[in-house]
This record gives structure tokens, sequence and C-alpha cells, in this order.
């Protein structure tokens, strides 16, 4: 009876660290090379666990991360751009340019 009165409030602690965690998703090449639409932003596979995550929780931000140069800057606020056009709320996407990343990629944080 003791054991139990102990470990459901430990489970109970632990619960948040055995939550899924936060979804990163990756662009690669192909997806700059198709033409972007409203509709192509929605049903895209890549981004769609980001902006679902994002929808979710009204207490995480999506920050998009791109490789320090002119072009990813310019594709990452494209992409910024066209997830506020699909009513996403802006105050909670962040781009962030960072000299170790290859590819631009969606991080959710907390």
């Amino acid at each position: 009876m003791i054991i139990k009165s102990i470990a459901l409030p430990l489970l109970w602690l632990a619960l948040p660290a055995m939550a899924d965690p936060l979804p990163v998703c990756v662009l690669g090449d192909n997806f700059w090379q198709t033409p972007r639409s409203a509709q192509r932003i929605l049903n895209d596979n890549t981004l769609r666990p980001c902006v679902e995550a994002l929808l979710q929780s009204p207490t995480v931000s999506l920050i998009i991360t791109t490789p320090d140069n002119d072009d990813a800057s310019i594709e990452a606020d494209e992409l910024r751009q066209w997830l506020l056009a699909l009513a996403l709320p802006a105050s909670r996407i962040q781009i962030q340019p960072e000299k170790s990343t290859q590819n631009i990629q969606l991080e959710v944080q907390q």
C-alpha cells in the first residue's frame, strides 16, 4: 500500500518527460524546386507535424532556422509569409539564422 502511494505521484512527475518530443521539420531541396501554393503548403507532409503542433498548443512557437546566407533567408521569409497568409499567428513564428544548419528547418519550441 505504501509503495502504491509513493509510486503514483512519481509516475505523474515522469509523464511530461515521457510526452512526445516537439517536432522538427527539415525542408529539402525538392520543397523549394516545386511551385508553392496555399494548397501545397497545407498538404505538405514535411511541414504538417510542425504546423499541427503550433495549432494544437497556444504555448509553443515555430522557429524557422535557416543557413546564414541570402538565398536561405529569402526562402525562409517566403515560407513565413505563406504561413502567415494561412492565418498562423505571426507572433509565434520567428526566423533564426544559424551557421551550422544545412537546410531550412522548422523547430517547435516551448
